[in-house]
């Protein structure tokens, strides 16, 4: 599967959690069919509110793809959103799904899964081949 097809529709990292991009979050099918009842949307300039027909738990934080941007906040923020609340499947998106919502799953299942970095990497760039955390993102990820 080459990684423009990846990057065409959400991926299930592990059940219930699920990484998409901006088209995704707006695709009323997809979020019907994987059972989105919350989103958490990483974009840094754009406010969500309608472009979610069906879905009333939405979580924005606010990040920037950049190496400087602090993630640290936004993935203890992002994982108590998700233990808040373990009804219905979540999808975690920003523009494309490829790094600042891949560095918040992967701070999820380092947090709350006890994984270590790699681990949490291999596994998302297994369930999803586009994703690449930017430098920056990954050396938080290592701090955590």
């Amino acid at each position: 599967m080459s990684e423009m097809s990846e990057m065409s529709e959400m991926s299930e990292i592990i059940p219930k959690i699920f990484i998409g991009s901006i088209n995704d979050a707006g695709d009323e099918v997809q979020l019907i069919a994987n059972n989105i009842t919350h989103v958490i949307c990483c974009i840094g300039d754009w406010t969500p509110a309608e472009r979610y027909i069906t879905i009333e738990n939405i979580l924005y934080i606010p990040l920037e793809d950049n190496a400087k941007q602090c993630i640290s906040s936004a993935i203890k923020t992002a994982s108590e959103f998700i233990k808040k609340d373990s009804t219905g499947n979540y999808l975690v998106h920003c523009h494309q799904g490829i790094s600042r919502s891949t560095s918040i799953v992967a701070g999820y299942l380092i947090r709350e899964h006890n994984m270590d970095v790699k681990s949490a990497l291999e596994l998302i760039k297994e369930k999803r081949a586009c994703s690449d955390p930017n430098s920056g993102f990954v050396r938080q990820l290592n701090s955590l």
